[in-house]
């Protein structure tokens, strides 16, 4: 393969790839998530509950409120998990044998003794390629767990939320 079908290719996935993240992702929207990391060196994005149904808190704090919000009685502790998002396994993903193995069930020659098509280096080299821009590229939605903390109420709620009046009642006071 040469370096001019090399950039062909890798320019058309690199268009196809933006036209799909700009059909998701609107041009202005800016990716304000916090920067924290695991000791694995995993960006926790996410905060919320550990059964939560949907991921919109980007900052700890907030997700805590939320949760906090609204409870007539509060827990003396809550639990409080970071989520990134999840890391596919790039190897399990090589289209050339199934787009080979399709061709020669549709276009192949029956009376071959091999099974099927072998692929050749120019092959390979576009299917790495393509696999670099695609995982390069490729927006995860599904998140996993990677972080998770007890946070004790009480004393979060001193020093994020003072102004609440359920403060006084957990100090003991009114």
């Amino acid at each position: 393969m040469t370096d001019e079908e090399r950039t062909k290719i890798e320019n058309a996935l690199n268009g196809i790839v933006k036209a799909y993240r700009e059909a998701l992702v609107p041009l202005d929207a800016e990716d304000d998530r916090g920067s924290m990391k695991t000791a694995e060196g995993r960006e926790v994005v996410y905060w919320g509950q550990r059964d939560a149904n949907q991921l919109t808190y980007t900052d700890k704090d907030e997700a805590i409120e939320e949760i906090l919000d609204g409870i007539d009685k509060f827990p003396s502790t809550i639990e409080i998990c970071g989520y990134a998002e999840m890391r596919p396994n790039w190897e399990d993903y090589r289209p050339l044998k199934s787009i080979l193995e399709r061709l020669d069930e549709e276009y192949g020659d029956d009376d071959l003794d091999s099974e099927y098509t072998k692929p050749t280096q120019a092959m390979k080299e576009a299917e790495k390629t393509f696999m670099e821009v695609i995982a390069r590229e490729y927006m995860i939605f599904m998140c996993e767990i990677v972080t998770h903390e007890t946070i004790n109420v009480l004393d979060w709620i001193k020093s994020n939320r003072p102004d609440w009046p359920a403060c006084e009642t957990l100090k003991g006071g009114k």
